[in-house]
């Protein structure tokens, strides 16, 4: 079968991407014959891709830009669409190649319809030179739109899977981008959901509107490639040496990451701030000094200072958003490390709060209780990450410690532990490094802080032998649910983690009681974790169910 994914970011990153990326690869696995339409500026790091086109400013034409034998019986041809430097988004953020950065509730109906026409009129001529028997396209806007509009004279269906930022951050803000949505998600031949969550918010917005859907909403949920994923079985040194190769392969080709001379220099700097609204000009200038689409440039040096037969690794991997609730896991060092001194964690991803996240790192470190204090508070007016109105779940647990007395003490622990030495950001990773890198950590942390329509990679971390914490709301929820009755007897008491004032402590508690888990436990804990995934979770059954759809 021609099967062509229609999706206007990347294949690399966030959830969306990787559920692309992973779907593509999985039709390949399948033998069928995949086409992507993508802004990804390297698929030649992604081992499915056969082929890789540009398309000229007309968008009517095309060139090769390279062509590999893949290990996948069935092929990948990927094209970029061309944007003239403009690329329309749901939340602001940097991408290779583009000048200009808006987003979509912030555009005019004449922007909007130029980056339609520019890649709708792509999307035509891939149908026409290469008659795909079915498109897949990503997010309530605008993928399906101009699916529709590109299919409507031809016989060929389209099938719409939503995600959770385009709703949220867009369609709900705008009635041009609502009509938009509409028209595309009802004339699809049916619309999938990728979790019962995405489907339930869909569905209420919907009646929040007056409206329903035209046409069929099912659940497909998002999956892991258990072959890509793999537990840990005979110590990390089988692991670690490939992800180093891998990481200097990327490298190599990626120079342009952030340097350890600026990580320095901007904690030198936040070392001596004062809480003003000053920080956002200094985040600002830190942030344009490098790619956050590149690995850092001291990673490797970050991977060779652990100690791999004895420290506790606590990952995170994902967007450096303040929505992502990385602020979270580390107000909650402290309690960590004066129970478990070998933590160490590790945050990988790229986004725009890097530099505030960095910050409250040096000033927990050294103890800076005002500067802190400042950062939770007035993130939204410093941070250009800080995109969305979220709970302060921080700030309310540090009222809960002045309540009872306890605010001094904690920052005075805060200072005499080793936090800044302990806690590592590496910049973004693909599956080829995570594949590695997820199965020699300890524990797997997401404490989001804002809607989510699926964990995807909790799941991922689970198919690696790693549990996962993650905050109990939204689509988060089913994974908690999942993995909560399995798990009651060999972690016991183990508390839920609700968005309250109890989210910090709440997760420090259930890090510290994974990483304290003995040799036995952790090998009953890694199973479970496997078998969990392989039975619900594997795209193996993902793709299929795809398929299926496709051929009603």
């Amino acid at each position: 079968m021609k099967i062509c994914l229609v999706h206007g970011y990347l294949l690399t990153g966030t959830g969306s991407n990787i559920y692309v990326a992973n779907l593509a690869r999985k039709l390949c696995s399948m033998g069928h014959d995949v086409i992507v339409m993508c802004q990804e500026p390297h698929p030649e790091n992604l081992e499915f891709v056969s082929e890789f086109f540009e398309f000229d400013e007309t968008n009517t034409s095309y060139k090769k830009k390279y062509e590999v034998e893949t290990s996948f019986p069935g092929t990948c041809h990927v094209f970029r669409s061309e944007l003239r430097k403009k690329l329309l988004v749901y939340v602001i953020d940097k991408y290779e190649g583009f000048d200009e950065i808006q987003t979509f509730q912030d555009s005019s109906l004449e922007e909007i319809e130029t980056y339609i026409k520019q890649n709708a009129t792509a999307l035509n001529t891939v149908i026409k030179d290469y008659e795909p028997d079915v498109i897949q396209a990503n997010h309530s806007i605008m993928q399906p739109y101009i699916s529709y509009l590109a299919t409507t004279n031809t016989d060929i269906p389209y099938f719409a899977t939503l995600h959770g930022s385009a709703l949220n951050f867009s369609v709900k803000k705008s009635k041009r981008l609502h009509e938009y949505a509409m028209k595309g998600l009802n004339n699809a031949s049916s619309v999938i959901a990728v979790s019962e969550y995405n489907a339930r918010e869909f569905h209420d917005y919907l009646a929040s509107m007056s409206e329903v859907l035209k046409t069929e909403l099912k659940v497909i949920p998002a999956g892991v490639d258990i072959e890509l994923f793999s537990p840990l079985a005979n110590g990390r040194k089988i692991f670690l040496p490939p992800l180093q190769e891998k990481i200097k392969e990327k490298k190599r080709i990626l120079t342009q990451g952030e340097k350890l001379i600026d990580k320095r220099e901007l904690e030198r700097k936040v070392k001596v701030s004062s809480p003003s609204q000053k920080l956002k000009k200094l985040f600002s200038e830190i942030a344009q000094k490098y790619n956050q689409r590149h690995p850092d440039q001291d990673v490797l040096d970050t991977l060779n200072s652990i100690d791999w037969v004895n420290d506790k690794i606590v990952l995170f991997i994902g967007k450096y958003l303040w929505t992502k609730g990385i602020q979270v896991v580390i107000t909650a060092t402290p309690l960590i490390l004066k129970k478990v001194p070998k933590a160490r964690f590790l945050f990988v991803g790229f986004g725009d709060s890097k530099e505030i996240l960095q910050s409250l790192i040096f000033a927990l470190g050294t103890g800076n209780h005002a500067l802190y204090e400042f950062m939770l508070k007035a993130h939204s007016e410093i941070d250009s990450g800080s995109v969305a109105l979220t709970p302060p779940v921080c700030a309310m647990f540090l009222e809960r410690l002045k309540d009872r007395s306890k605010y001094d003490k904690f920052f005075e622990e805060a200072r005499r532990l080793s936090i800044i030495e302990r806690c590592h950001f590496t910049g973004i990773m693909s599956h080829e490094e995570l594949k590695y890198l997820l199965p020699i950590s300890d524990v797997f942390v997401a404490p989001s802080i804002f809607t989510e329509a699926f964990g995807m990679v909790a799941i991922e971390a689970m198919a690696s032998g790693v549990f996962p914490l993650i905050s109990y709301q939204y689509g988060f929820k089913e994974i908690n649910d999942a993995v909560f009755p399995i798990f009651e007897e060999t972690l016991p008491r183990m508390p839920k983690l609700y968005l309250n004032s109890h989210l910090v402590p709440n997760l420090a508690k259930s890090i510290i009681t994974v990483l304290k888990l003995g040799v036995k436990t952790r090998r009953e804990v890694r199973e479970k974790c496997r078998r969990l995934v392989e039975k619900n979770y594997s795209w193996d059954s993902i793709s299929k169910k795809y398929v299926e759809t496709f051929n009603k």
